[in-house]
């Protein structure tokens, strides 16, 4: 190893590029010379990485989109390979997106360069046939929910839990009037916040049912105002047209996205990784999702859990009401919506049932043990990366 040791860092989502940013701000203390370059976005641009390809490159969503999209992101990869090819890193980090990292971890095994994976495959929801595969493909595991380490016993496969390093970043910098002065909007009014995804299709799918529902919610609710987000992988002007379709104040949140959540009364979320930041924030929410119908018949044959939004799965229950395919409509959204906007009680009955969920996963520290891992794997000569193995190949 080089005295500054190269890493390599993969990301494909907007979340990988957030937790890989705060991955490698925090690795200064722990490996401060080391060089990162890879896949990544904003935050890892603004951390220092240097981007190879930007996430916004990567953002697919379903069967028919990835085939659509295959010659661009079959380009990606092998452009990656070829920088580990030239580079030789002394570690790879590969952060989520297994239909991407788990392909690319076969070179780089068959280069002998040791893997890091960070937050482990959703083996407990679908494709538990993956753990032997990460198994054999991965050196060292960070899993970021305390019930996945037990799921790779047995394997061999060195294992973490680091905790969840939304809890790291997911902070509050101004008060409800402060936040809602910076965009022009009364505090003394409803606030709905709109959080359609970081993938152009899920943004596509999901904000037309968003501001179809405002303008029905408006008979009931006239002063509601609304905080669009747009995630940094989404182009403004796929936002621009429907933000203006909203009916009473409306503002586009591109930065701050928590200070904008938190003070808002209710969240409109898409399933993922935004819906768990809602609940770090303790904000009553309706988690919403549609995908193609391709998708969405594969997800129903493959999947095998009963709900979708995190905080659901964590609890084993609705906790928050979630509206999935065909029910992700405007007539379900409004009908979720309106006991949460008109009854304090039961918006704060779901944020006290958000709190006991999540509380669990609020111990903060993740980033930080995830770069003490980067730092024992890059200086351990001691330990190199294990064999490729039979159809690692393949």
């Amino acid at each position: 190893m080089s005295s500054s040791p190269n890493i390599l860092l993969v990301c494909a989502e907007a979340s990988g590029d957030l937790h890989g940013g705060h991955l490698v701000e925090a690795a200064r203390e722990t490996v401060p010379d080391a060089r990162w370059f890879g896949c990544g976005g904003d935050h890892l641009d603004a951390a220092g990485m240097e981007l190879i390809h930007h996430v916004r490159e990567m953002s697919v969503l379903g069967l028919a989109d990835v085939i659509r999209a295959y010659p661009r992101l079959r380009r990606i990869f092998y452009d990656l390979v070829g920088a580990a090819r030239e580079r030789r890193p002394d570690l790879a980090v590969l952060i989520d997106s297994p239909d991407f990292n788990l392909r690319l971890a076969k070179p780089l095994r068959r280069l002998s360069i040791p893997i890091l994976y960070y937050v482990s495959p959703q083996v407990w929801a679908w494709k538990r046939r993956r753990i032997p595969k990460v198994a054999r493909l991965v050196d060292r595991l960070m899993c970021i929910f305390p019930f996945e380490p037990p799921l790779y016993d047995g394997t061999g496969l060195a294992v973490d839990y680091i905790g969840h390093p939304l809890a790291d970043e997911v902070r509050v910098g101004r008060s409800r009037e402060a936040a809602l002065a910076a965009y022009g909007l009364d505090p003394a009014k409803p606030t709905i916040a709109l959080l359609p995804g970081s993938r152009r299709h899920e943004v596509a799918h999901l904000l037309p049912v968003f501001v179809e529902t405002a303008r029905r919610l408006q008979r009931d609710l006239p002063d509601c105002q609304y905080l669009l987000s747009r995630a940094p992988t989404i182009a403004r002007s796929l936002v621009a047209d429907l933000l203006a379709q909203l009916p009473g104040p409306a503002a586009l949140i591109e930065g701050r996205v928590h200070d904008g959540v938190a003070a808002s009364d209710l969240v409109w979320v898409a399933s993922g990784t935004a819906s768990l930041e809602v609940a770090l924030l303790r904000r009553p929410m309706v988690i919403l999702y549609k995908a193609g119908w391709l998708t969405a018949a594969i997800a129903r044959r493959v999947v095998k859990i009963p709900h979708l939004g995190m905080v659901n799965i964590l609890g084993g229950r609705e906790v928050v009401p979630e509206l999935l395919q065909e029910r992700a409509t405007p007539e379900h959204l409004l009908a979720a919506s309106l006991p949460l906007l008109t009854d304090p009680a039961v918006a704060a009955r779901q944020t006290e049932e958000i709190d006991a969920v999540v509380r669990a996963l609020d111990r903060g520290g993740a980033s930080k043990r995830a770069a003490e891992i980067v730092a024992e794997m890059v200086m351990s000569p001691d330990s190199p990366p294990r064999a490729p193995e039979g159809d690692e190949r393949r």
